[in-house]
C-alpha cells in the first residue's frame, strides 16, 4: 500500500509540474533566492514556472529538488531529481541530488548501534553457555534467540549501508559526467557530503578545494568550505572562509548567516546576535536571520524574545508550512505545550500526512495531560511510517502515555524498544528500572540498573542507589553492599547511602551487628550536619539510634550508653513505644539484676 501511495504521489506531482500554467515566470536566481530565504512555497511556485518555461533545463530540477531537501521532504526531492536525470542524463547535478537524498535517508548510526548491542548480548550469552557445566534447554534457546536478533540487526545495518553505496554510485556517475573542470558540480558534491545526515568531510574538503582552484572568486565555494570546518568543530578556520566569501561579496547575507550559526554553535550567543543583526542591516527581509535570532535568544533563556523573533520569521517567510513547523517546534521546546498543540492541529489541517507535525501533536498532548490523544496520534504514526522510520521518541512518549495511565508493564516494553533503537539513551533504562521497582519486580529492576551502569553512559550515584535497593529486596545482600559501597564513594556525604548500607549489612551480620554499626554511625553524623533539613531524617535517625542501642545491649556496654540512644529516640518521637517500653521494663529488669549482684548470698 505504501508503495502504491508513493507512486501516486510521484504521478500527481509530475502531472502538476507539466500541467501547471498559472504560475508567473521566474528566473533560476529568483528560485534559489527564495529557497535561501526559506520561502519554500513561493520557491516551489518559481521552480514550477521555470520547469514549464524551460522543460529541458535539468539544472532547474536540481535546485527545485534542493528546495525540497531544505524542507526535509526527501520523497519529493527524489522525484524531482529523478525527473532531472531523465531530462538530461549528461547533467551531473541531479545525480548529486539523488546521492544527497540517500545520504540523508540512511540510518547508519542507529543501525550500527543496534547491531553492536545485539552482537554483544549474543557473545555474552554464548560465552556463559560455553562455560556452563549443566547446559539447559532454556540456555540454548536464549543463545539461539540472541543469535537471531544479532543476525536481524546485521541485515538491517547492511540495508542502510546499501543506501550509502547507492549514493556513491550516483556521485561517481555525476563526477564522471562533470569531468575535471566543473566547479559548480564540485561545490554541489562537497555541499551534499557536508550538509547531509551522513557526512564525509574529508572527501568534501578535497572537492571544495578543487572547486576553489578552478574558481577562486566563488562565494558559494568559500561558504561550503566554512561549513566543512564548522562540522569539524574548527571554528577559526570556518570563520576565515566565511570572511573570504564576504571579501568577494560584502553583502552576502548567506555568508553572514553562516557566521552567526558558527557563533551559536560555539555558545557565543551575544556575538551571534550581533552578527545576525549585521545580516539584517544588509537585508531586513532576510527571514533565516530572524529564525537564528530566535534560536539564540532561546538558548540564552529569553523565551519571549525568542518567540518574537520567530514571529518575524513567520511573517517574512510568508507563514509557509515549513516556517510554521519550525515555530511549532520552538513552542514545544519552550514548554508552551498548549500553543504547540494548537499550532500542530492547524498545520495538520494544511497537511494531514506530515509525520513531524503529528509527532509535535503527540508529544505536546502528553505534556498537557491528554494521554489518549498522544496514543491515538502515535498509533496513526505507527500505521503510516515504515518500521525503520519510527523514532526513538515515538516509542518513549508512547511508554510515557501508558505509564501515566498505570499500564506500567506495557510501558516498560515500549521503553525497552526505544532503548534498543538508541543505546545511548540510557535514561530509558532508568524508566524501565523504576517501573519494575514499583511493580516489585526487583530482579528485573536490578538488571536494568546493571545494564545502565555497564554502559558507562550518564551513570550517576542514583543508579547505584537503585541497584543496591533492588538487590536488597531480592536478598542479594553482598551484591547490594557492593552497590551501596560505590554509592558512598560517589556521594560520600549523602546520609541515605549510609542508611541503606547499614540496613543491608544488618542482614549480613544479624548476630553481632558489627558490620552495620559503622554505617548507622555515619548516617547519624551526616544527617545531623544537615541541620536545616533535620526533619526529613527523623525515621532514619530513630532506626539508627535503636540499632546502636541494640548493639550496646548485645555487647554488654554500660546501661548509660543504652539509655543515651533511647533518650535520643524519645527526643525525636516522645511517643515511641519501643523506647518507652525500654525505660519501663528493660531498664527495671537490668537494675534488678544489678541489685541482685550487690546483695550478699543468704546462708
Amino acid at each position: 500500500m505504501k508503495e502504491v501511495l508513493k507512486n501516486l504521489k510521484s504521478i500527481f506531482l509530475l502531472v502538476f509540474i507539466v500541467s501547471c500554467c498559472s504560475v508567473s515566470a521566474q528566473t533560476l536566481k529568483d528560485g534559489i533566492r527564495l529557497t535561501v530565504n526559506e520561502q519554500y512555497e513561493e520557491a516551489t511556485g518559481a521552480f514550477l514556472a521555470l520547469v514549464q518555461k524551460e522543460p529541458q533545463n535539468a539544472t532547474n530540477y536540481f535546485y527545485f529538488g534542493k528546495n525540497y531537501i531544505q524542507q526535509e521532504d526527501l520523497d519529493s526531492a527524489k522525484i524531482i531529481f529523478q525527473k532531472g536525470t531523465e531530462i538530461d542524463a549528461k547533467n551531473p547535478l541531479n545525480f548529486i541530488g539523488l546521492g544527497e537524498v540517500l545520504l540523508n535517508d540512511a540510518k547508519i548510526s542507529e543501525s550500527n548501534m543496534k547491531y553492536e548491542k545485539t552482537l554483544k548480548a549474543y557473545n555474552e550469552l554464548k560465552a556463559e553457555y560455553d562455560r556452563a557445566v549443566n547446559k539447559t534447554d532454556e540456555m540454548h534457546t536464549a543463545v539461539e534467540m540472541a543469535s537471531a536478533n544479532s543476525e536481524k540487526a546485521k541485515t538491517e545495518r547492511d540495508k542502510e549501508k546499501v543506501k550509502i553505496d547507492q549514493a556513491n554510485v550516483n556521485f561517481e556517475k555525476a563526477l564522471a559526467i562533470a569531468g575535471p573542470k566543473n566547479s559548480v558540480a564540485f561545490i554541489a558534491y562537497a555541499e551534499a557530503l557536508t550538509a547531509s545526515k551522513n557526512k564525509f568531510l574529508e572527501k568534501a574538503m578535497e572537492y571544495i578545494d578543487k572547486a576553489i582552484a578552478l574558481d577562486s572568486r566563488s562565494v558559494d565555494a568559500y561558504i561550503v568550505k566554512g561549513d566543512i570546518y564548522t562540522e569539524k568543530n574548527l571554528g577559526s578556520e570556518a570563520a576565515i572562509n566565511y570572511n573570504k566569501a564576504l571579501d568577494i561579496d560584502k553583502i552576502s547575507v548567506k555568508a553572514i548567516l553562516r557566521k552567526g550559526i558558527l557563533y551559536r554553535r560555539t555558545t557565543s550567543y551575544d556575538v551571534a546576535i550581533e552578527t545576525l543583526n549585521e545580516a539584517l542591516k544588509v537585508d531586513p527581509s532576510f527571514a533565516p536571520a530572524y529564525r537564528e535570532l530566535g534560536e539564540n535568544y532561546y538558548l540564552k533563556g529569553n523565551v519571549e524574545r525568542a518567540k518574537d523573533e520567530y514571529k518575524k520569521y513567520l511573517s517574512l517567510s510568508k507563514n509557509n508550512f515549513s516556517a510554521r513547523l519550525r515555530y511549532a517546534n520552538l513552542l514545544f521546546r519552550t514548554k508552551d505545550y498548549q500553543n504547540a498543540l494548537n499550532e500542530a492541529e492547524q498545520l495538520l489541517r494544511m497537511n494531514p500526512e506530515n509525520i513531524t507535525v503529528m509527532r509535535i501533536k503527540a508529544y505536546a498532548a502528553l505534556e498537557t495531560g491528554d494521554y489518549k490523544r498522544t496514543r491515538e496520534t502515535l498509533d496513526m504514526i505507527f500505521k503510516k511510517v515504515e518500521k525503520s522510520k519510527i523514532a526513538v521518541r515515538d516509542l518513549e512518549y508512547y511508554g510515557k502515555a501508558l505509564q501515566k495511565t498505570n499500564e506500567d508493564s506495557t510501558a516498560a516494553v515500549y521503553y525497552q524498544q526505544a532503548f534498543d533503537m538508541d543505546t545511548t539513551r540510557t535514561d530509558l533504562l532508568n524508566d524501565i528500572a523504576s517501573i519494575y521497582f514499583k511493580m516489585k519486580k526487583y530482579g528485573e529492576a536490578a538488571e536494568a540498573y546493571k545494564e545502565k551502569i555497564s554502559s558507562g553512559v550518564g551513570v550517576k550515584a542514583a543508579d547505584y542507589y537503585g541497584l543496591g535497593q533492588s538487590y536488597f529486596f531480592t536478598q542479594r545482600y553482598q551484591d547490594a553492599d557492593t552497590a551501596f559501597a560505590k554509592l558512598n564513594e560517589l556521594s560520600p556525604k549523602w546520609p541515605s547511602g549510609y542508611l541503606w548500607r547499614a540496613k543491608d549489612n544488618y542482614f549480613l551480620d544479624t548476630l553481632k551487628l558489627e558490620l552495620a554499626k559503622p554505617f548507622y554511625e555515619k548516617y547519624i553524623e551526616f544527617a545531623l550536619e544537615d541541620s536545616v533539613n533535620l526533619s526529613k531524617y527523623k525515621s532514619g535517625l530513630i532506626e539508627s539510634y535503636k540499632l546502636l542501642a541494640d548493639y550496646a545491649f548485645r555487647h554488654k556496654q554500660p546501661i548509660d550508653e543504652i539509655d543515651r540512644y533511647f533518650k535520643k529516640v524519645l527526643e525525636l518521637d516522645p511517643g515511641d513505644h519501643e523506647a518507652l517500653n525500654y525505660f519501663e521494663q528493660k531498664r527495671r529488669a537490668l537494675e534488678k539484676e544489678k541489685e541482685n549482684k550487690k546483695s550478699p548470698p543468704q546462708k
